[in-house]
C-alpha cells in the first residue's frame, strides 16, 4: 500500500512538474512571436515555427495514432480557426503590448466559452459568473489605461483589448471544437493534425503573396524551439490532465499571465500603467476563480 501511495505521489509530482514547464512555454512562445514579429528582418515566421513543431511530434503522433473519421469535422473546422488565430496574433503582437494583450487572450476565451454554454442551456453557477465579473473588470481597466508607446508602432489601452478579445474568440471557438475533437483521436494525433496543417497553409498563403525567402540557416534553431514550445505547451497540459483534477490544471495553467507579463517586461522591455497593471491582476483572479470553479 506504501509503495502504492509513493508512485502515486511521484506521478503526482511529475504531472505538476510538466503543468508548470507548460506555463513558462506557453507566455515564452509569446513573447518570442512578438519578438519575431517586431524586427525589421524577422528570422522566422509562425508557419515555420508551426510546421516545425509538427516534425519533431510527429513520431509520438505515428506511435499513438488514432484518428477516427468522427474528428474530421472538428479538426477541419479547428484548422480553419487555428489559421485565423495565428494571423490575428501575429498582427496584435507587432502593434500593441504583449503584456496587455496576452491576459486579455487568456482571460477572454474562458468567458466566452461559459457564456456560450449558458446560451445552450447549461446551468452554470455564481462562483462562474463571479470569475466572469473580474475578468470583464480587468479588461476594462486595461482599455482606460494610459500605457506608454513600449516601441514605434506599440500602443496600449483599448489596442490591446481590442486585438485581445479578437483572438480570444478564436481561442474559444478552437476550444470548443477541440473538446469534441479529441474525443474520436488520440491527443498527440490531433494536435499535430491542427497545428501543423495550419503551419503548412500559411506558409502557402506566403508563397502566394509572393514571398520566395528560403528560411535562413540561423532561423532554423528558433523555428524548432518556438514550434517545439507550441506544441509542447498544449501536449504538456494533456499529460497532467490525465493525473491532475481539471480545477487544478485550469488554475495553475492561468498563471501563465502572469509569466507573460513578467516576461514581456524583461525581454521586450514593456511598460505597462499602474491602472493596466491593476486591470492584469483583476483578469488573472477572474481566470483563477473560473479555474476552481470548473
Amino acid at each position: 500500500m506504501s509503495e502504492a501511495i509513493e508512485r502515486d505521489a511521484r506521478v503526482q509530482t511529475m504531472a505538476y512538474l510538466a503543468l508548470t514547464v507548460s506555463v513558462f512555454l506557453h507566455a515564452g512562445w509569446n513573447v518570442a512571436l512578438a519578438w519575431v514579429r517586431r524586427r525589421d528582418h524577422p528570422v522566422s515566421s509562425t508557419a515555420d515555427m508551426l510546421i516545425a513543431g509538427g516534425l519533431v511530434f510527429l513520431p509520438i503522433a505515428l506511435y499513438t495514432w488514432r484518428f477516427d473519421l468522427a474528428a474530421l469535422p472538428f479538426a477541419a473546422a479547428s484548422i480553419l480557426i487555428n489559421c485565423c488565430y495565428f494571423v490575428l496574433l501575429e498582427k496584435a503582437y507587432a502593434t500593441a503590448p504583449v503584456g496587455e494583450v496576452y491576459p486579455v487572450v487568456r482571460g477572454s476565451s474562458p468567458v466566452l466559452v461559459v457564456t456560450a454554454t449558458a446560451i445552450l442551456g447549461t446551468t452554470v453557477g455564481w462562483t462562474r459568473w463571479l470569475g466572469v465579473a473580474f475578468i470583464a473588470t480587468g479588461v476594462v481597466l486595461i482599455a482606460l489605461s494610459r500605457a506608454q508607446p513600449t516601441a514605434p508602432g506599440i500602443t496600449g489601452g483599448r489596442r490591446s483589448v481590442l486585438w485581445g478579445l479578437t483572438v480570444g474568440a478564436c481561442v474559444a471557438a478552437y476550444t470548443l471544437s477541440d473538446s469534441f475533437g479529441v474525443q474520436h483521436a488520440s491527443p498527440i494525433a490531433y494536435l499535430v493534425v491542427v497545428m501543423a496543417v495550419p503551419g503548412l497553409i500559411l506558409k502557402a498563403r506566403s508563397r502566394l503573396r509572393g514571398d520566395h525567402t528560403p528560411i535562413p540557416l540561423r532561423a532554423i534553431p528558433l523555428s524548432i524551439a518556438g514550434g517545439s514550445a507550441m506544441l509542447g505547451a498544449f501536449g504538456l497540459t494533456l499529460i497532467a490532465m490525465t493525473h491532475l483534477p481539471i480545477a487544478v490544471v485550469a488554475s495553475v495553467r492561468e498563471s501563465s499571465i502572469v509569466v507573460g507579463a513578467l516576461l514581456s517586461r524583461a525581454l521586450l522591455s514593456e511598460r505597462i500603467a499602474p491602472q493596466g497593471a491593476v486591470g492584469i491582476a483583476s483578469v488573472l483572479t477572474g481566470t483563477l476563480v473560473l479555474g476552481l470553479a470548473t
